[in-house]
């Protein structure tokens, strides 16, 4: 019995449109193109190893009682740093963004209030593992 055939490649990434919160309908330059953020999923090795750093680390403070939701919400920040692999950021008018992608801008994007609607997508994104197959 060879297993092979239930496998999914975790390491494949996927070019996630960001749709305009408003519209719902792609962003697009002047030429078409499209705003998207690839990603990798949650169980590529990458993202795995960043996920269960932050759960040794809660396991090391066992002697605090709670987690705060700011904690929370930085570790699910980090959590989507890792599965970014590119972007094409496009500004809401259409603008084309030159935003290079490195944890700190990434870290931004994913933790900056006015940026919230792109992390929902994301978020969606990546829980939904039909997005990688």
């Amino acid at each position: 019995m060879n297993l092979d055939a239930l496998a999914i490649d975790v390491n494949q990434t996927v070019k996630v449109s960001i749709l305009n919160p408003k519209t719902r309908q792609p962003i697009r330059d002047a030429d078409g193109n499209e705003a998207y953020i690839e990603l990798v999923s949650l169980d590529s090795p990458e993202v795995v190893a960043v996920r269960k750093a932050a759960t040794n680390k809660r396991l090391k403070a066992r002697g605090r009682a709670t987690m705060t939701a700011d904690e929370m919400e930085a570790e699910l920040a980090e959590t989507f740093v890792a599965a970014t692999k590119s972007w094409n950021l496009i500004a809401l008018d259409g603008t084309p963004l030159k935003v290079d992608l490195n944890v700190a801008t990434a870290r931004v994007v994913y933790t900056d209030p006015r940026f919230s609607w792109i992390r929902e997508q994301v978020s969606e994104a990546l829980d939904d593992r039909a997005t990688f197959l």
